[in-house]
């Protein structure tokens, strides 16, 4: 009887874990599923004004809602001197007028012998041998299509190609947030698939390189994490920004391309610059086929940033306490359906990063040491070995079916505090770890004195 009370207790506690992970990943206020709050995205929707020809496109983007005087104008030409993308932002109030100017130019196809293998072209005197360079300065007529994206939106599609079909380049701008080819455009960008299709290797071995000339009245500077990666809209990048009267322009790229059908890196390497004119190159594995996704847009100027922030935060502690929520959730019920358990064990932690400081490693003498005459070594060593058997079982394939076959647990909690104490010492291999088994044995008075003998001690 008791042991189909248990089970009925595990299977309710069950579909209870169920209906909260389900309720607690539903997006909220998202109508057209594009991961971007409609609110948030309602604000910041732009009215586009397209001007093509067949060497060049002009768009004109201006935000429709408010006050404010916020217009983002971006031209591409397609010519001998390559395909340029000069883009600008002007935005006026009642105090001053911000104005942002860039260009960006895809100047050609450069093939090179990687001789010191580190994957990036070297243009200097004694860097990398040079086998051809193919100028992009013949092209195809533009090619211009507009997609509806909602009842008052659309997304607007560019394509120029080089006569010789080498090298295509696809243009997206849109009117709000969309999803394209998987990945998601704001509407203070302009994304550019580069597409490298049959090249003509001259070398058996060699590399290709996408040279890059970036012109900028402001030198370019090159920082960690992109806007859109701050706000969840994209994930491993790499970009360069300008900045302008606070305003900041960004030509940013994935840091992987697709390479006959695979993934592959992608490396920056920086050329020789002329004048005002900075060089870099992007360089791709060898390949038939290599598709990348740069783009090119201002940051900074979506509307509600701030707001847009603190909602973020507000759902990664959400997800958070729904993932602890949930753990719970899942040993409780198996602990039930599996008998009468005493209690439950958790060991978990979620930081993990380096400094620079040296941990001397304590071992049982300077553990006994450090927590004087309370406990005993070989008091503090029983606990170790049953503790480092409780961690051990939770990195095997069968972790939950052995706790279910435990009968005699102690719940040990471990602060962020505690972790973040841990982290300020350089671990090597895996000491940290050992050292985090040996701290379970301990009281929370005696972590204390040895977390606070090694600090001193640091």
């Amino acid at each position: 009887m008791i042991k189909k009370f248990h089970y009925f207790i595990g299977i309710f506690l069950l579909g209870v874990l169920i209906f909260n992970f389900g309720v607690g990943n539903t997006v909220s206020d998202d109508d057209d599923n594009d991961g971007v709050d409609d609110d948030f995205e309602e604000l910041n929707k732009r009215t586009i004004d397209v001007s093509s020809g067949t060497e060049e496109f002009t768009i004109n983007s201006s935000l429709r809602k408010g006050e404010k005087i916020d217009v983002i104008e971006i031209d591409v030409e397609c010519d001998s001197g390559g395909l340029s993308v000069e883009f600008s932002y002007n935005s006026e109030n009642n105090t001053q007028e911000i104005e942002l100017e860039f260009n960006i130019i895809f100047v050609s196809i450069v093939e090179y012998n990687d001789t010191n293998e580190d994957g990036m072209y070297n243009d200097s005197i004694g860097g990398d041998d040079w086998v051809q360079e193919v100028p992009l300065d013949d092209f195809q007529d533009v090619n211009y299509t507009t997609e509806v994206i909602s009842a008052n939106s659309s997304l607007h599609y560019f394509i120029i190609n080089t006569t010789d079909g080498i090298f295509t380049a696809y243009f997206y701008v849109v009117e709000e947030f969309a999803i394209v080819n998987s990945s998601l455009i704001t509407p203070t960008q302009i994304k550019i698939d580069i597409e490298i299709n049959n090249f003509n290797y001259e070398n058996s071995s060699s590399r290709l390189a996408l040279k890059i000339e970036i012109e900028s009245d402001v030198d370019y500077e090159e920082e960690e994490q992109t806007e859109d990666e701050n706000y969840g809209f994209s994930t491993d990048e790499e970009w360069l920004t300008t900045t302008m009267n606070d305003t900041t322009g960004f030509f940013s790229w994935a840091k992987t391309a697709e390479v006959d059908e695979g993934t592959k890196n992608v490396s920056i390497s920086n050329g020789t610059s002329v004048g005002e004119e900075e060089i870099i190159y992007i360089n791709y594995p060898r390949g038939t086929h290599i598709y990348h996704d740069p783009k090119v847009g201002v940051a900074g100027v979506l509307k509600s940033v701030e707001l847009r922030q603190e909602d973020k935060k507000s759902e990664k502690s959400t997800i958070k306490s729904t993932l602890v929520l949930t753990i719970v959730y899942v040993l409780a019920a198996i602990l039930i359906i599996g008998g009468s358990i005493a209690a439950t064990s958790i060991y978990y932690y979620d930081r993990r990063k380096k400094s620079a400081k040296y941990f001397d490693y304590y071992g049982k003498k300077g553990f006994e040491e450090a927590i004087g005459s309370e406990r005993s070594s070989s008091s503090i060593l029983k606990d170790l070995n049953r503790k480092s058997y409780l961690i051990q079982i939770f990195k095997e394939e069968n972790a939950l079916e052995k706790i279910s076959e435990l009968n005699d647990m102690n719940l040990t909690a471990i602060s962020n505090d505690f972790m973040e104490i841990i982290d300020q010492f350089d671990w090597e291999e895996d000491d940290k770890e050992e050292f985090i088994k040996e701290m379970l044995a301990l009281t929370p008075k005696e972590r204390k004195a040895i977390l606070d003998e090694m600090k001193e001690k640091s």
